[in-house]
């Protein structure tokens, strides 16, 4: 890194030849050690630049995550590659692109475009804490639109205080309590509710239901696949849309998931009114839209091997 910034920016994408799974790790070459190590215990914002993927990358900020320290590739078999270990990933609700609306960039060591390109091949670079906070803050999205706090389940019936508190702040202070949104139990799981719930078109991913209640309040839960207290992040593809009664049974190894997205009962286990509810057939179950989005097989194989499915 050009100086010891407080933050980072970590170059990611989807379509790569390196053994990444950025919620856990960011493999790298022995070219980036050093500003690697630098970022070890800071948080990053993942950016996914447009040579990535053959030239489709979105030129977007997409995620945050924290770098707990940097290990030696002993995988692969490539003796000059590397891992950096993070935690607390978290998908930004909505993806922030490279500029502002007024055409500066987030980044605000990019002065114009010329300087944007030398600065975006830097896959590991420095990041100030100002640009940083500003876009976790633009990435949280929704979050802060009070008309929609309802459909979140961040309500004042539903909402600890301090929740409550860091969701009143004023566009000018949020930026100054970043790290809290981050941690915060209950923003994570309505970041997560919320974008779950949203790849799934508010249906049950068993039954194709869409359920709201009198106010508008989708009935469907977002439940984790690989739990977070098992070690799961909070990102869609470990997350699957359900009905309060499928999530309990999912949550207890009543039902799982292949890896071909069909479902399976435990029928020693199921009680026949509930098996009512599903069929005798295995079917396969309700998808994201958006292939990207559907259920990570690693995750599935996590919830199948937790309860012996």
């Amino acid at each position: 890194m050009e100086a010891d910034y407080p933050y980072a920016a970590f170059n990611a994408s989807r379509g790569t030849s390196y053994k990444d799974r950025i919620e856990e790790r960011y493999h790298f070459s022995e070219q980036l050690l050093k500003p690697a190590r630098m970022s070890v215990g800071k948080r990053i914002v993942y950016y996914e630049p447009r040579r990535a993927d053959k030239g489709r990358g979105r030129n977007i900020y997409f995620a945050t995550a924290r770098v707990l320290k940097v290990v030696p590739d002993d995988e692969t078999g490539l003796s000059d590659h590397y891992f950096a270990l993070v935690d607390q990933f978290l998908p930004f609700q909505r993806p922030v692109p490279l500029r502002r609306p007024d055409g500066t960039y987030w980044e605000s060591r990019i002065k114009h475009p010329s300087s944007a390109k030398g600065l975006l091949q830097n896959s590991i670079r420095g990041l100030p804490a100002q640009d940083f906070a500003h876009i976790v803050i633009a990435g949280l999205g929704e979050l802060f639109d009070q008309s929609k706090v309802a459909l979140h389940d961040l309500d004042d019936a539903l909402r600890d205080p301090e929740t409550g508190e860091l969701l009143r702040l004023a566009p000018g202070e949020r930026e100054r309590r970043v790290e809290q949104y981050l941690i915060n139990r209950s923003v994570r799981d309505a970041m997560f509710r919320l974008n779950v719930r949203e790849a799934y078109g508010y249906r049950c991913a068993v039954t194709g239901l869409e359920i709201r209640n009198g106010g508008g309040r989708p009935e469907v839960h977002a439940a984790h696949i690989w739990a977070v207290e098992d070690g799961g992040p909070d990102m869609v593809q470990n997350g699957i849309a359900l009905s309060q009664t499928f999530h309990w049974m999912f949550d207890r190894g009543l039902i799982g998931i292949r890896a071909d997205y069909s479902l399976i009962l435990s029928h020693n286990k199921v009680p026949p009114e509930l098996r009512g509810l599903i069929g005798e057939r295995e079917r396969q179950i309700l998808l994201p839209q958006d292939r990207a989005l559907h259920p990570d097989p690693y995750f599935l194989a996590k919830h199948r091997a937790k309860h012996c499915l």
